[in-house]
Formats: C-alpha cells, structure tokens, sequence
C-alpha cells in the first residue's frame, strides 16, 4: 500500500464521517422543528376545543335555565287554577 493511497482512503473515510454527522445533526434539528410544530398545532386544537365546549355549555345551561322557569310559570299557574 503506497502512502499516497492510505492518505486518500482516510480523507474519504473523514470526509464521509462529517458527511454522516451532519446528516444525523439535520436529521435530530427537522425532527425537533416538526415536533415543536406538531405541539403548537395540537395546542391550538386543545384551546379551540376547550372554548366550544365552554360556547356548549354556557348554551346548555341557557337553555336549561329558560326550561325549569317554564316549568315554574307553569306550575305556578297550575297552583292559580287549582285554587
């Protein structure tokens, strides 16, 4: 093996290490920027929901609110027409 062959067998094999390294560095940067996208997403998705379920419910409790006092005047009238 001549040296000038050993010299660029090993400036390949480094070449292709920091080739692997920053492959692997880029690979871990994507996954975190997708990662810290897909959380923010997923975020917004749980304020949302927590909002129309609070829109929900507050319609709800309207609606049942509007019910017992029909239930009320009607009872009342009942007590009026009994007597």
């Amino acid at each position: 093996m001549s040296n000038g062959n050993w010299l660029s067998n090993r400036f390949w094999a480094v070449i292709i290490a920091i080739g692997v390294i920053m492959g692997v560095v880029a690979g871990f940067a994507a996954f975190n920027v997708t990662f810290s996208q897909a959380a923010d997403r997923m975020a917004g998705v749980v304020d949302f929901t927590k909002s129309q379920s609070l829109t929900y419910d507050s319609f709800n409790d309207a609606s049942t609110t509007k019910s017992l006092l029909r239930s009320i005047e009607s009872a009342g009238q009942l007590a009026r027409d009994v007597s």
